[in-house]
């Protein structure tokens, strides 16, 4: 949601009349709504699968992919750290239905040849954070 930030001062800017709702609805209920003209406009990670001939999709930004580690972490310091050294740690990762398909992409790779116990399973950004905070 913090990503908003920039993109809604740019509409500001542009319709200083503009009164925008924001809205976290599941994920499932978002293209029927913008169908039906319930929502004017939704802002998605990727493009829908099967977009039907009435939505439009247009991609704002890439979004980077983040780590979060512990101050006292080894790797907290990198500038740049490689999947194979991601593969050495334990990790905490989001539930895959909670995140874009980029993201479970990567997380696939990361756990590969995994052994379960170093995986933790959140459902969001807040219990990553806990986790990884505590060490």
């Amino acid at each position: 949601m913090y990503q908003m930030i920039g993109v809604l001062e740019n509409l500001k800017e542009k319709r200083p009349g503009i009164h925008p709702e924001l809205q976290i609805i599941p994920f499932q209920h978002i293209y029927r709504m913008l169908d039906e003209g319930e929502l004017d406009a939704v802002v998605v990670f990727q493009a829908p699968a099967a977009a039907k001939a009435s939505i439009y999709y247009r991609e704002l930004q890439k979004i980077p992919m983040k780590m979060i580690y512990a101050n006292f972490h080894a790797l907290a310091r990198r500038q740049e750290v490689s999947i194979e050294e991601l593969r050495q740690e334990p990790l905490a990762l989001f539930e895959p239905p909670k995140i874009f398909s980029n993201a479970v992409q990567l997380q696939a790779k990361l756990m590969e040849d995994r052994d379960v116990s170093d995986l933790h399973f959140c459902s969001s950004a807040e219990a990553i954070t806990v986790l990884v905070s505590s060490g």
